[in-house]
């Protein structure tokens, strides 16, 4: 039965807010709602924090697809996510328990959901790197500038 707001989601958060810092573990269903209600409440951090740099729809996207993934394709059953900022820029690692996959081949093949991820964080100045292998989960990382240049 999917959730019914993110609070059910989350076994751990700590957020700073004059530095931002957050750390989440999530609980996740393969389940729209619960991907978008933890999406929200992570965007929700950020737009309060105000240090995204009017970078949020391009922050929220690469959220979106690094969970659905984990969700459909890795079968995951917990995510964490972190989110730290200082004066190089924000900086966000999505890491699951899931299946997996070989990355090289995965890029070869072309899927859209890394593809469009990389091409909007590049767009704007960040970079995307992804680290796994099959059996070994997943970690995204992404670095996009923000605040005063």
């Amino acid at each position: 039965m999917p959730s019914d707001g993110p609070d059910e989601q989350l076994s751990d958060y700590d957020f700073d807010p004059e530095k931002l810092t957050l750390r989440l573990q999530v609980s996740l269903a393969a389940d729209k709602r619960a991907i978008d209600a933890v999406v929200q409440q992570v965007m929700d951090t950020i737009r309060q924090s105000k240090c995204a740099d009017g970078k949020e729809d391009a922050i929220e996207l690469a959220l979106t697809e690094a969970l659905a993934n984990a969700a459909r394709h890795a079968h995951a059953t917990r995510i964490r996510i972190e989110i730290d900022q200082d004066q190089d820029g924000l900086r966000c690692l999505i890491g699951d328990d899931g299946a997996g996959f070989e990355v090289d081949s995965c890029v070869r093949r072309g899927g859209l959901g890394l593809r469009g991820m990389r091409e909007r964080l590049s767009a704007l100045g960040g970079s995307l790197h992804i680290v796994s292998a099959p059996g070994h989960g997943a970690e995204i990382r992404f670095q996009l500038p923000v605040g005063s240049s």
